[in-house]
């Protein structure tokens, strides 16, 4: 696979997984052009009691992952995506109800994206340049 063509790795994601769930998700995400992931940190509980569950050795597994993808196809990635992931961490683009990228500075800039049935997700990735590459990875201009 090759960079900016069949993926974007955003190595730092912030994201908002709904107002009413009062969480945020520290992690990474992969796209491709069918899909993206979210290989997550760390989850806060914002609201009520605060809940912390950490997710051990991540940065070692995304390490060799990332490794692995200039020899790798995007069907065998997105197949070994979905063996590592649990399914509410796997987001088909064309299954999304709302999928958009603004690339604005500050909270004019970011990811807003909704699964069938759930919640508004809203998605703080940086840099700026990093949210114009993913939109016009996906010809959203």
């Amino acid at each position: 696979m090759k960079d900016k063509t069949d993926y974007i790795y955003a190595p730092k994601v912030d994201i908002n997984e709904g107002i009413s769930s009062g969480t945020i998700t520290k992690g990474a995400v992969f796209f491709t052009k069918e899909y993206f992931y979210v290989i997550p940190f760390e989850s806060l509980k914002v609201l009520g009691a605060t809940a912390e569950s950490k997710f051990h050795s991540v940065s070692e597994f995304i390490s060799d992952l990332y490794k692995q993808i200039p020899a790798t196809s995007v069907d065998d990635f997105q197949a070994q995506m979905k063996t590592y992931l649990p399914d509410e961490r796997i987001y088909r683009i064309n299954e999304l109800n709302k999928f958009t990228i603004q690339v604005g500075f500050w909270i004019f800039g970011g990811m807003r994206v909704r699964k069938d049935g759930k919640q508004l997700q809203t998605f703080n990735i940086q840099p700026k340049q990093l949210r114009a590459d993913l939109k016009a990875f996906y010809g959203l201009e």
